[in-house]
């Protein structure tokens, strides 16, 4: 798969499209709906049925590359479906959100900072923390 992988690199290198019908076969691939509206219940679906037939368990998916409240949205649905390490493979979020977190200062540096956990981990609570994170500072107990 990784010579495949890599295959596919050059041939995106050089503006060429990629070749599905040579691929390996342990990559699925299946077309997606043209409404947008329709693209995640398709893709939680087919992970569904994948899963079943996976002896190892492991799947990776890839997302829409240039929306990262899509991919965000899809991880939190396969999260729900149980899923779990849904991780992004790209770094352009992570240096733009590491970015804000290295220009702000005080609470304003941990507000960026949880802004970059719940864009990477599901079920995690920015309010809630943060609350927490304020009550104490004002002598509260909360948290």
């Amino acid at each position: 798969m990784a010579e495949w992988l890599g295959d596919v690199r050059s041939a995106l290198e050089k503006g060429a499209g990629i070749d599905l019908t040579n691929r390996p076969g342990c990559v699925r691939w299946e077309r997606l709906t043209d409404d947008p509206r329709l693209r995640q219940g398709k893709i939680v679906r087919t992970c569904m049925g994948v899963m079943g037939k996976i002896s190892d368990g492991r799947l990776v998916v890839l997302g829409d590359s240039a929306n990262m409240n899509a991919r965000t949205a899809l991880a939190q649905k396969l999260a729900a479906m149980g899923f779990t390490n849904i991780e992004p493979l790209g770094c352009k979020d992570l240096y733009g959100l590491v970015k804000k977190m290295e220009e702000a200062e005080g609470l304003n540096r941990l507000e960026k900072a949880m802004d970059f956990i719940c864009a990477c981990m599901t079920h995690s609570e920015k309010a809630a923390f943060l609350n927490s994170v304020k009550s104490r500072q004002g002598g509260g107990k909360l948290g």
